[in-house]
């Protein structure tokens, strides 16, 4: 791991104050290349025009991302204080900024390197000279740098420590002690002496090592949670997002977590943790952006049409569209009342806005959510030229992927989201088998569909497969649209063409909680399928209780069909009866099937109910009374999902699977 450390300033001239980087030290090698006059905008965002002289002030700390060419975000973390004053003359001097360059989000750890940095450096006159373009190795930051350098230089693991050597110095270091994470798997505390300084590589949290580090909490603490569900809908939709606040760290650091929120997707357009001045310009831009700007900024908005903006105000707990309003893209939202209790629950449990313990719950919350709405997108995923049996038995079956009706009539915005597609048109041609046989028919081009690394992915497919809610097809309709929807489907394409065993083997975080998603659900459909089977049993021989022409022997013979149906009189009841035992006889053997694979080899313990039953997974009701017991559901099951269930959808489910079978 590479990082790069400068120190930037305010020189004061004749034409006014220029932002100046006078110190650095480069740690490893890194194809990093910023010119310092952008990185000193990004470390003085309102402009060294703002930085006033003073006598005494408080640190603050704050972060910017910058997108180099190739896409990849580089992350700086950020340290204003006042250097110590000139020995002579006046005792008003402006602010430094320390900043500190890497790929990795550390906030936590980075913050407390600088903060090291900053004394280290008190204790020379490294910070009075603005001649010193290079930070000397031999000075007391600079080997605290270069311990730094050799810590990191093997990308040391998550939740991990680090030892990091301190440099013999005049005066010890009066740091605040340096504090663990809490993950449950090991709370020695770190060691701070004047000799060592022990830091904590943030853990994993499960919602992607590129968001290690990043406090959820600093979004959900400020944000009320009707306005949380209007942004995350708004990311998801790929909007114009702006988050405002006086403090610049409590500002970049709700950004980055609202970025981490929607994982396993990623923002993949304008995204500015920190907009500086003189890069205001952004916020009129067509595409989509992510962007948060201290309040000081905001007299710039004017003359930039708002309509479209969904703009979130930390200071007020605000949101522009409000909530239910006809612009609020809430409404969209499948299963957001489940989401918003879920939500409300984990604003309970936060005890601090910059506290990490809360990552998991926060993450297992909205990744239960997208396992909902995608988790079974891998059944919808062919090798190129192979169609799903329902165009093999019926080539122009092709299912809706939007859907009409009440949702259509929710305000101008949702009506006019761009580049919304329209109904698809059917696939014409001849179906060909999935494995061998003749072939003579590509796969299906449509604009809904996505191909690449030799599979496509039936995108309608998967908007059918929600047949009982409405609102989740319209939503995946709308979201076929968005970059980031685009992106992660070709990712998991391309997982099924480089990965032995496809994306169930590929030790993706996401892709871990998939399989326990399907497994999951496979045992509660094979539940509901044994139920439904044992209930058709039981109808089918009342009725032949009732319409039964000979003796007791009919049902005595039952359970087999051939000697039932034997002892029927032709009557049009006995027909009934026929048609009854066919159709049972069908199912039965279906479900016995299914239920064999979806439980590894657990036969159909016949008609009737045993001990063997598996049992289906219990729902995660919003409805408990105590939002603790909620909050310890949602962390402690391995398929997050589960909280977002509905019964009558899963009854419904089972139905439809039943009748396939």
């Amino acid at each position: 791991m590479w990082f790069r450390f400068i120190v930037v300033g305010v020189r004061p001239g004749e034409k006014g104050r220029t932002a100046e980087v006078f110190l650095k030290y480069k740690g490893n090698e890194s194809p990093f290349d910023v010119p310092d006059e952008q990185l000193a905008s990004f470390c003085l965002p309102l402009g060294p025009e703002s930085q006033d002289r003073k006598e005494r002030m408080s640190h603050e700390e704050y972060t910017f991302t910058l997108t180099q060419g190739d896409g990849t975000r580089v992350q700086g973390f950020c340290r204003r204080f006042l250097p110590p004053a000139p020995r002579v003359g006046s005792k008003l001097r402006f602010p430094q900024v320390l900043c500190l360059v890497c790929q990795a989000s550390w906030s936590a750890l980075f913050f407390k390197v600088l903060e090291a940095v900053e004394q280290l450096l008190r204790q020379t006159d490294l910070l009075l000279d603005f001649a010193n373009r290079e930070l000397p190795d031999s000075s007391y930051a600079g080997q605290f740098l270069t311990s730094l350098a050799a810590a990191v230089a093997d990308q040391p693991q998550l939740g991990s420590v680090i030892r990091l050597r301190l440099p013999a110095v005049p005066a010890p270091l009066s740091i605040s002690p340096p504090k663990r994470i809490l993950d449950g798997m090991d709370n020695t505390p770190l060691q701070f002496t004047s000799e060592v300084l022990e830091l904590q590589v943030p853990p994993d949290s499960g919602n992607g090592t590129s968001n290690a580090g990043i406090a959820l909490a600093r979004l959900l603490w400020h944000v009320p949670v009707p306005a949380m569900l209007t942004l995350i809908a708004s990311l998801l939709l790929e909007r114009h997002v702006l988050i405002v606040g006086q403090s610049r760290d409590t500002v970049s650091a709700a950004v980055a977590a609202a970025a981490a929120l929607i994982y396993p997707f990623r923002w993949h357009h304008i995204y500015l943790p920190l907009l500086p001045r003189s890069f205001k310009e952004y916020l009129a831009a067509p595409m989509p952006f992510l962007i948060g700007m201290p309040a000081q900024l905001l007299p710039t908005l004017k003359g930039i049409p708002m309509d479209e903006f969904t703009l979130i105000d930390l200071d007020l707990g605000r949101c522009e569209p409000t909530a239910g309003s006809a612009r609020d893209d809430a409404l969209l939202l499948p299963w957001k009342e489940q989401l918003e209790a879920a939500l409300h629950a984990a604003f309970s449990m936060l005890r601090s806005p910059t506290e990490h313990e809360s990552n998991r719950l926060i993450a297992n919350i909205m990744q239960g959510y997208f396992l909902k709405l995608v988790g079974q997108y891998r059944s919808h995923v062919y090798p190129e030229g192979v169609l799903p049996s329902y165009l093999l038995h019926s080539p122009n079956a092709m299912p809706q992927s939007s859907s009409t009706g009440s949702l259509s009539n929710l305000g101008a915005r949702q009506d006019s989201f761009r580049g919304l597609s329209s109904m698809p048109s059917p696939r014409n041609g001849q179906p060909s088998p999935r494995d061998g046989g003749p072939s003579g028919r590509q796969t299906p081009a449509h604009d809904d569909t996505m191909k690449g690394h030799g599979y496509w992915f039936d995108h309608p497919g998967l908007v059918a497969s929600h047949r009982h809610n409405e609102r989740a097809r319209s939503f995946l309709s709308m979201l076929r649209q968005s970059q980031m929807y685009e992106v992660f489907m070709q990712e998991r394409l391309k997982m099924f063409a480089t990965v032995d065993g496809g994306p169930e083997y590929s030790g993706d975080p996401f892709e871990q909680l998939v399989n326990s998603y399907l497994d999951n659900r496979s045992r509660k459909l094979a539940a509901r399928l044994g139920s439904g089977v044992r209930s058709s049993f039981s109808r089918f021989t009342a009725y032949v209780k009732k319409h039964r022409r000979t003796g007791s022997h009919v049902l005595e013979g039952v359970t087999s069909f051939g000697n039932s149906l034997a002892g029927l009189a032709d009557s049009p009841e006995a027909q009934r009866v026929k048609q009854l035992a066919a159709t049972f006889a069908s199912v039965a053997v279906g479900a016995g099937q299914m239920r064999r694979n979806f439980t590894e080899g657990t036969d159909l313990p016949g008609l009737s109910s045993g001990a063997n039953q598996p049992q289906a997974v219990p729902h995660h009701r919003h409805t408990m009374s105590s939002v603790e017991n909620l909050a310890d559901k949602i962390t402690g099951t391995l398929d997050p999902s589960a909280f977002f269930d509905n019964e009558e959808e899963d009854e419904q489910e089972a139905e439809d699977a039943a009748a396939a079978a």
